[in-house]
C-alpha cells in the first residue's frame, strides 16, 4: 500500500476532471491508450488542460458517435477505476 492517492474521475457532461494528478501523467495514460485503440489525433482530438489543487480537465474532440473514440473514451475511463468492484445496493 502506498501513501499516494490513487488518481480519480469525475465526469461531467463536455468534460472530465481528473484529480489529484498532473498533466504528465494524463498525457502518458492518453498516449497509452490511444496507441491501444490506434485512434489518430484526427479521428479524436483530446484536450488536456491542467487547472488549480492538481486537477486536470480532459476534453474529447470530434465526432461523438465514432467507434474509436468511444472505445477512447472507455479505456482512458478504466484507467481511473479502482482494482475493487464497486459496491451496489438494490433496494426492492
Amino acid at each position: 500500500m502506498t501513501s499516494r492517492s490513487e488518481p480519480w474521475l469525475l465526469k461531467l457532461p463536455g468534460l472530465w476532471l481528473a484529480f489529484p494528478t498532473d498533466r504528465a501523467e494524463v498525457d502518458e495514460i492518453v498516449h497509452r491508450c490511444r496507441t491501444m485503440v490506434r485512434a489518430s489525433a484526427d479521428q479524436v482530438a483530446v484536450d488536456i488542460r491542467p487547472l488549480r489543487w492538481r486537477v486536470v480537465r480532459i476534453r474529447f474532440r470530434g465526432a461523438p458517435r465514432h467507434r474509436k473514440a468511444r472505445l477512447l473514451k472507455a479505456l482512458v475511463a478504466k484507467q481511473y477505476r479502482g482494482i475493487l468492484p464497486r459496491i451496489r445496493i438494490r433496494l426492492s
